[in-house]
């Protein structure tokens, strides 16, 4: 009793359950500012929100544009706003090539180790809305044609599996 009331050493049992709330909610908060880092190729889903977008376009533009140019024409990379793609255009094929790198020896660089999950995402979301879009000086087509409906038809008809929609 002298401990709580007289000392007030230690808090009451009310006061203690509401700070133990506090801590709580925010080591809540700190896990949801990381948890962009459990996206994989099989949890994917990109986005259209217009913050992600920019986001995407941001780190493209500062580490992707050498290659692909920042409209994404393609310089040494292929061009991205075409139907034509290296590796394959579903949502997963742009998401692991970002990823995990192309082509073996002669594509581009695995970015993986440089950006967040959630980074690549936003990459992958930006990535996808350049088809369609008139770049400046667009690269001649590489790659096979590989049209949006088809890969989107190839994708898992499990609800649970692989969002593979695509652009």
């Amino acid at each position: 009793m002298c401990q709580y009331h007289i000392a007030k050493v230690s808090p009451l049992s009310g006061e203690e359950y509401r700070l133990e709330v506090e801590a709580a909610d925010l080591a809540h908060q700190q896990y949801l500012k990381t948890a962009g880092s459990s996206v994989d190729e099989n949890s994917l889903a990109l986005s259209t929100d217009k913050a992600d977008l920019d986001e995407g376009k941001k780190i493209f533009t500062a580490n992707c544009a050498a290659c692909h140019l920042a409209d994404g024409g393609g310089l040494q990379g292929p061009n991205l706003t075409d139907n034509n793609w290296v590796i394959g255009c579903a949502d997963k094929d742009i998401y692991k090539t970002i990823k995990y790198g192309g082509r073996s020896g002669k594509g581009m660089q695995a970015w993986g180790s440089i950006f967040s999950d959630k980074q690549i995402v936003q990459i992958a979301s930006y990535v996808k809305s350049l088809h369609g879009t008139k770049p400046a000086t667009p690269k001649a087509p590489e790659g096979e044609v590989c049209s949006m409906t088809a890969a989107a038809a190839t994708a898992p008809s499990d609800s649970t599996a692989v969002d593979s929609t695509t652009k």
